[in-house]
């Protein structure tokens, strides 16, 4: 089962709502096409002020959520965290600018190279990126399509650092079923670093070489990679994989799941009953979760 987090849902419901009030317009006006490039990811974890400086303008807006700014292309909002930390930031093309033909030139304008990135396809062609790097921050990014054109930037789900090296192999082992019955606290001081996220619902860390996601019943590990375009990313093997997350399935036969997931069912690990699923990717694996365990 698929489980929703207060976050995803925050930015979905805003997205949705964006989506509503843009279908009263058949197309987007043919108006002059946009050049003020606004550096989103240089934005990540600046106050009110230091924004203010970059743009040279003070906000029309200072909301709970977060300040607005009108310049001169667009609007820029910045979103807080209840502790003031960034939640996301956009940036929306006034109605009189065409916006881009792709999404790719769109992420060019607010300083986001996605060559590296497949994207997601969502609802009316809106293209969503997720852990994208630049400039030492790893975040993800949704690109809005509205009348054939893509006026609209989003970068939410925001950690420092993050990012990993071009030829990147994966070697650490991150020992999944050992934090089975743990508390957020005490998988914590096993990897050695805070949560990026913690939420009710589940809390996340990042890695060096995967991002780390522990909900109620279940436990996701997902390899990172310089490139979704790289032939070599990930591992090539579904037992590479379990291994990674320490789980031997030698002698296992899989059970197909859906198109690039398999799973393994009643595996016995360190006292421990769970089941493994891994997924695939291009024809390498680049993720696990485990799920119904019991000690």
């Amino acid at each position: 089962m698929t489980l929703i987090r207060l976050g995803t849902v925050v930015v979905l419901v805003t997205l949705l709502l964006s989506i509503i009030s843009c279908d009263r317009f058949n197309s987007r006006s043919k108006g002059a096409k946009p050049t003020q490039a606004v550096d989103l990811p240089s934005m990540i974890g600046k106050s009110r002020e230091e924004i203010t400086k970059m743009v040279g303008i003070p906000p029309y807006k200072d909301g709970r959520l977060g300040p607005a700014w009108e310049l001169p292309e667009g609007d820029l909002s910045d979103f807080k965290e209840e502790n003031g930390e960034t939640s996301f930031i956009s940036y929306s093309l006034k109605q009189s600018y065409s916006g881009f033909a792709s999404a790719e030139e769109m992420a060019e304008l607010v300083n986001i190279d996605v060559q590296r990135w497949k994207p997601r396809v969502l609802y009316k062609g809106i293209h969503s990126y997720d852990d994208v790097s630049a400039n030492g921050k790893t975040f993800d990014l949704a690109l809005d399509k509205e009348g054939g054109r893509y006026p609209n930037a989003r970068i939410s789900n925001v950690r420092i650092g993050g990012e990993v090296t071009e030829g990147f192999k994966p070697t650490q082992v991150v020992d999944l079923p050992a934090m089975i019955g743990k508390s957020r606290q005490e998988i914590t001081k096993m990897v050695g670093i805070s949560p990026y996220k913690d939420e009710n619902v589940a809390a996340d860390w990042d890695l060096p070489e995967g991002r780390l996601t522990v909900f109620r019943n279940s436990i996701n590990y997902n390899l990172k990679s310089y490139s979704d375009f790289d032939p070599d990313r990930g591992v090539a093997s579904p037992g590479e994989m379990a291994a990674l997350i320490n789980i031997d399935i030698q002698g296992r036969e899989p059970e197909k799941i859906r198109d690039g997931v398999v799973a393994y069912r009643n595996l016995s690990v360190n006292g421990k009953t769970l089941d493994l699923y891994i997924k695939m990717s291009d024809q390498r694996y680049m993720g696990a979760w485990i799920a119904n365990f019991n000690d």
